[in-house]
């Protein structure tokens, strides 16, 4: 492998290569970089001579290029992902998520061969790398390797005016959906869960009740739905739509679902069964 140690483009002696000298101070800033741009590292390479290549220094006087080098081991060619070269020495290195192989290339690494790479319940292998994720029904934390059941985790709304008895008395909307974090959450009061047909408009504290547009899932994976605002539209239930998540919880004598709710457009709120 050559590694350059010394370079000049220009003239410093009168007796080498014929032609004008109108200086022997000449020499070219960029020549030794130039140079390594070309060489450094490999086994054989070619630089032109040229003012194109570095440049004219002293102009109207003929110029030659004259090299040091040494012929050090390995080359940077050789190596498969990453070269680094200090002290007159070549290494090659792997990225991470690889690992050299018997003939010195780089191998990926299967993390999921090793504590299921540190994953709570399924290791994929990729590439140089690997990624963690859950069984169905579960979330995947955001330390990207443990598991969350949202059944556990969910955040509890325990507002009785959601119930679908409560009559909303005009203008006095009392439950308001519009600034809600999108999350998981639990009705703890009444029924706990969200009605499955048209709420007429005025209950569940608010002007415009939201119902869920499908039935509750009957397994316990996380199933999509939609949701519907009824906002006092003659003759229309469903004038505002969004799309949430549910999941049904079973315990011993009790199912409970939650459900991962969106912030509402106006003043509408979601309801809860009596």
């Amino acid at each position: 492998m050559i590694n350059v140690t010394r370079a000049l483009y220009g003239r410093t002696q009168r007796e080498l290569c014929d032609g004008p000298v109108s200086t022997t101070s000449c020499r070219s800033s960029s020549s030794l970089s130039t140079v390594r741009a070309y060489c450094q590292g490999h086994r054989t390479c070619s630089v032109p001579a040229s003012n194109s290549v570095f440049g004219d220094p002293c102009q109207g006087t003929v110029k030659y290029l004259e090299v040091s080098y040494k012929c050090i081991g390995q080359s940077c060619a050789e190596c498969d992902q990453i070269c680094t070269y200090a002290n007159d020495d070549t290494q090659c290195f792997c990225y991470a998520g690889y690992i050299f192989n018997e003939n010195g290339a780089c191998d990926d690494v299967n993390e999921c061969l090793r504590e299921n790479g540190g994953c709570e319940h399924v290791c994929t292998n990729t590439e140089g790398s690997f990624q963690c994720s859950c069984n169905p029904g579960y979330l995947l934390s955001d330390n990207g390797f443990s598991c969350d059941d949202p059944c556990l985790t969910a955040r509890p709304l325990y507002e009785p005016h959601r119930s679908t008895a409560y009559i909303t008395e005009s203008g006095g909307s009392t439950v308001c959906d519009g600034g809600l974090e999108e999350d998981w959450y639990r009705f703890t009061h009444v029924g706990g869960t969200i009605p499955t047909s048209c709420v007429q408009s005025y209950r569940c504290g608010t002007e415009s009740p939201v119902w869920l547009n499908g039935e509750h899932p009957t397994d316990d994976t996380i199933a999509d739905r939609s949701v519907c605002a009824n906002t006092g539209v003659p003759g229309e239930c469903c004038t505002e739509q969004y799309n949430i998540q549910v999941k049904r919880c079973p315990t011993p004598g009790h199912t409970y679902y939650v459900y991962k709710l969106v912030s509402t457009n106006y003043c509408e709120a979601y309801c809860a069964e009596i």
